[in-house]
């Protein structure tokens, strides 16, 4: 597994040996979307094609929906996740964290 978060030049972050966070990385089978900002929603369209799973709560899901009018985002293989709730891929564990308030 790959110790260090790397950061292309697509803005996809490469954490571990299988996701992709924020945008479209085609070496990754997963790719998370932390939160429905332009600059993190990168490739999404690719992504529904190209990955096994791409990850998001339903509250990005749904801004992402509006953001991106035509793309269609309530299909595999997008999949909606709770927060801290535990998505296991092979050896690697991806839990959606709630942002804390100040």
């Amino acid at each position: 597994m790959a110790e260090r978060a790397l950061v292309t030049k697509s803005g996809a972050v490469l954490l571990g040996d299988n996701v992709a966070c924020d945008a479209f990385d085609p070496t990754r089978p997963l790719r998370v979307v932390t939160h429905a900002h332009a600059d993190h929603l990168g490739g999404l369209r690719r992504s529904v094609k190209c990955c096994e799973k791409v990850l998001m709560t339903k509250a990005t899901r749904d801004l992402a929906e509006i953001l991106n009018g035509s793309l269609k985002l309530r299909v595999e293989p997008v999949q909606c996740l709770e927060y801290d709730k535990v998505f296991k891929y092979g050896d690697e564990l991806i839990t959606l964290k709630k942002p804390t308030t100040f």
